[in-house]
């Protein structure tokens, strides 16, 4: 089942992307009340790596049912800036590894996902940089699918060991305490920690 709303959601993102092709990490935000700093003090005028993978990954991950999306020129354009920008980066924030992967696996470039691989340890745990002292990514957030081109970068009992430690962290809601410093503390976080994936492969 598509919506008339996807594509145009996908004509509002081309009205915003910069002329690299990639979209800015926020627009600028005329009241700053209640925001997070990271949102007010973006700069507009420079493309994101990490707001642009996602953004172009979910879109990816839509246009497999939607032929609209799918030929939509500002999907084609917001991934070739990702997959360009991700070959070009001397450094990764451990969030725009995270989603170009995300990006590089749903469009089957298994070269990025290779690249993108040798930026993270052999245990998938990656620190991010400004979080938490603690604060890392771990294997399921870089592959949360199974049987898909992303889990090639990590050992299958690596994976599994990652399955069995979010099986013993599940509360007795169905949810996980997010770990991760937030800006806003909700009644209930528990649902924000539900695994990317949503699900545990079989």
């Amino acid at each position: 089942m598509t919506a008339p709303e996807a594509v145009a959601l996908c004509d509002w993102l081309d009205s915003v992307t910069l002329p690299d092709g990639g979209l800015p990490f926020a627009l600028h935000v005329p009241d700053p009340a209640g925001c997070a700093p990271f949102w007010t003090q973006a700069d507009p005028r420079a493309s994101s790596l990490q707001i642009t993978a996602v953004v172009a990954a979910m879109a990816q991950r839509v246009a497999v049912h939607d032929k609209a999306v799918a030929g939509h020129p500002w999907l084609d354009r917001a991934t070739r800036y990702c997959l360009d920008a991700l070959r070009a980066k001397d450094a990764m924030h451990a969030l725009e590894v995270e989603f170009a992967m995300w990006l590089a696996d749903a469009v089957d470039d298994t070269e990025a996902i290779a690249l993108l691989g040798e930026r993270i340890p052999d245990d998938g745990l990656l620190h991010v940089e400004g979080g938490l002292e603690d604060e890392t990514l771990r294997p399921l957030d870089f592959a949360p699918f199974p049987g898909r081109p992303s889990r090639s970068v990590f050992k299958p009992d690596v994976v599994a060991a990652e399955l069995r430690r979010l099986d013993g962290m599940q509360g007795d809601d169905g949810g996980w305490r997010v770990d991760f410093a937030s800006y806003s503390r909700p009644p209930n976080w528990s649902g924000a920690g539900t695994p990317p994936s949503g699900r545990f492969p079989s």
